[in-house]
């Protein structure tokens, strides 16, 4: 009982980050680096790839529709890596 009020009181994720959930961490992002595109440029705006999953690999049989989000340079329309 104690570990329930315990965790009551901390929140929800007093216990960690669930199974398959990703760590968060804290970081201070002046302390990174910036990481360009070839052409130089620093900024990209979000898009979505539309792919299909052919039926041969589609669990149920079908040719099912998948999107990828990517990232696209904003000067040059390269993809971001």
């Amino acid at each position: 009982m104690g570990e329930a009020r315990r965790v009551m009181q901390m929140g929800a994720g007093a216990r960690g980050p669930m199974p398959g959930q990703p760590q968060q961490i804290q970081v201070d992002i002046t302390k990174t680096t910036i990481n360009p595109c070839e052409c130089g440029h620093d900024l990209f705006v979000p898009a979505i790839r539309r792919r299909k999953i052919s039926a041969l690999l589609s669990p149920t049989g079908t040719e099912l529709p998948v999107n990828e989000a990517v990232m696209v340079c904003m000067k040059c329309g390269a993809l971001g890596k």
